[in-house]
């Protein structure tokens, strides 16, 4: 038995910046693609954007962002079924530009709940409701925290929120290394609250499509 720990289980946001491009010095073209960067340090979960791959099929990767999979020292997969396709590295200048992130370091407990719609297929013939499974649905998470206006990844949220942005990248790691990546996300709500001889607290609510 493997219990998950909660304690450990981080929250980022992604910053909207780039880190240092990473040279693909060669691509399997499998299902999923793998890709050579020597020493690359990227870890699995992490977002990287693809540019300057040739190839007749170049177009199915290039500028297009993808989660980093079964990462090892100087590989990495993504989720791109390349099998049939014709994609190069174009003799080494092919790039993979990783996101940056900040830490939401005040967080002291989280909820996540997917879920699905559900579809009611009665008809008068039958003599009992009849339902059908819908789309998945990766809901809505919560996470409460301490309020620490000196936090980067709390004011990156909150900027964001008054900002209205629904493009924002989040990564939840947990305890086990585990990774939920989210793009396309936005900040739901957030709230704060204190009370005499008390910390500030407050919960961020956000939501994102699962990558």
């Amino acid at each position: 038995m493997a219990i998950l720990d909660g304690h450990g289980t981080t929250l980022e946001i992604g910053t909207g910046s780039s880190g240092e491009a990473k040279t693909i010095t060669a691509v399997s073209l499998t299902n999923p693609m793998i890709l050579t960067s020597v020493a690359h340090g990227l870890s699995n979960g992490d977002l990287v954007t693809a540019a300057l791959f040739a190839g007749d099929d170049a177009a199915s990767i290039n500028s297009n962002t993808y989660v980093v999979k079964y990462a090892t020292t100087d590989t990495f997969a993504i989720a791109l079924d390349a099998s049939a396709l014709t994609i190069t590295d174009n003799t080494g200048t092919a790039t993979m530009t990783p996101a940056e992130w900040a830490t939401v370091g005040v967080i002291t407990n989280f909820n996540i709940n997917p879920t699905s719609s559900e579809r009611d297929r009665t008809t008068l013939a039958d003599t009992e409701r009849v339902w059908k499974r819908g789309i998945r649905d990766g809901g809505p998470m919560s996470f409460s925290l301490f309020w620490d206006h000196l936090d980067t990844g709390l004011d990156a949220v909150v900027t964001a929120y008054e900002a209205d942005a629904e493009d924002l990248n989040f990564r939840i790691t947990f305890s086990d290394g585990e990774t939920i990546t989210l793009k396309n996300g936005y900040v739901i709500d957030y709230t704060l609250s204190g009370d005499v001889d008390s910390d500030a607290t407050g919960a961020i609510t956000i939501r994102g499509t699962v990558v």
